[in-house]
């Protein structure tokens, strides 16, 4: 790594990092080369690789630069030799900091990995431990069923267990409802908004354009569709809307919908909506498709909009995005906790949109911006 005088160094610590296949790893490696771009020191270890079979170390390359990497396989960082290999290779990297993007599930299938924080805090070597909450657990929804409550009774236990091993200097999330639930815990976590993993190629500002007066309508549903019962209302909606106002509405279905993407072609047809299913492409297709579009669609629950990459593509691209999500809320908090830049669909409101949001809107939380924010949290501590 470069000269130490430069600024921070920052050994990111995840669970997997296969490119395209795991998105929090997507995520590392875009935040450690907008590191390395200003000048700061950066490498990543994937702890529970489960596209490797073999410990791993090398580069791999984002927007320009060259990233150390190690990668350990599943359920190897519990084998002596293999936790000393990963310590070593930790500490040639000199970091002042370990930044552990947490989620359960990347280091146990069932999320409750028993031990993860005596393991991770036997890698120090005198950094400072930053960790940020991707995910938390499961159950936190009143209509969730019971098991899942206890799961994520579970869950959240190891994730105390593993934060008091820790002893971190910073904590942080990207959504307000989980910020809630940590300071529950006893953590002032920082908000860090997530940035899309599909870069924006487009440069230029979205012209402002009245939605309404435009020919054709092109919604852009990206990434896993989440079920909801609202999607046949909605799509019933937005066919009137455009009938209203001679507009041709077509839908664009990006990378992998899943199969709840049956559901939105079985009624975007019957409401007389074109479907594009354009699957999966490399980010720079992505990317001009939803250049293109005029509106985006997500689908997680709007209460933990926040924490979607696909929501966080869609707004890096500059679209007004409308939540048509299940019912979702949180136990503890009676009132939902919305994000300030989507539109909460409910059943007749799909015109309120159109008549509100008129033009298009500037794209938000890119990768640069983001990054900043995290050096100045570790600087800060």
């Amino acid at each position: 790594m470069a000269n130490p005088q430069k600024g921070i160094s920052v050994v990111v610590v995840c669970s997997s990092l296969q490119q395209g296949r795991d998105g929090v790893g997507d995520y590392c490696r875009r935040l450690a080369a907008n590191l390395l771009q200003v000048g700061h020191r950066a490498a990543i270890i994937a702890l529970n690789d489960r596209f490797t079979n073999e410990v791993w170390q090398g580069v791999q390359h984002f927007s320009g630069y060259d990233i150390p990497v190690m990668r350990l396989p599943a359920q190897s960082l519990t084998v002596t030799a293999t936790h000393a290999q990963a310590a070593t290779w930790i500490s040639e990297q000199q970091p002042q900091w370990l930044s552990l993007q947490f989620v359960p599930f990347g280091f146990h299938p069932k999320g409750l990995k028993i031990g993860l924080g005596t393991l991770l805090s036997k890698l120090n070597q005198g950094a400072r431990w930053h960790v940020m909450f991707h995910e938390l657990w499961v159950g936190m929804d009143v209509e969730g069923p019971f098991k899942h409550r206890l799961w994520g009774w579970l869950q959240r236990r190891l994730i105390s267990l593993m934060l008091n091993k820790l002893d971190p200097v910073a904590v942080s999330t990207q959504t307000l409802l989980y910020k809630k639930y940590l300071a529950q815990m006893g953590y002032d976590a920082t908000v860090l908004p997530l940035f899309s993993n599909i870069i924006n190629i487009n440069k230029e500002l979205r012209p402002q354009v009245n939605l309404k007066d435009k020919p054709y309508l092109t919604l852009a549903v990206f990434g896993s569709i989440h079920h909801s019962d609202m999607v046949r209302s909605f799509l019933i909606e937005v066919a009137d809307f455009g009938r209203a106002n001679n507009q041709k509405v077509n839908i664009n279905l990006l990378g992998r919908c899943g199969n709840e993407k049956l559901q939105w072609e079985k009624y975007a047809l019957e409401a007389g909506i074109n479907v594009s299913e354009i699957g999966e492409q490399d980010p720079e297709m992505i990317s001009a498709y939803l250049h293109n579009a005029d509106i985006g669609i997500s689908t997680t629950p709007v209460t933990l909009t926040e924490k979607s990459g696909s929501f966080a593509a869609l707004r890096e691209h500059g679209l007004p995005v409308i939540s048509v999500s299940r019912p979702w809320h949180a136990h503890g908090f009676p009132e939902d906790i919305l994000p300030d830049d989507v539109f909460y669909y409910q059943n007749g409101n799909f015109k309120d949109f159109m008549n509100t949001v008129t033009v298009a809107v500037a794209p938000r939380n890119n990768a640069d911006r983001v990054a900043q924010q995290f050096i100045n949290l570790l600087q800060s501590n």
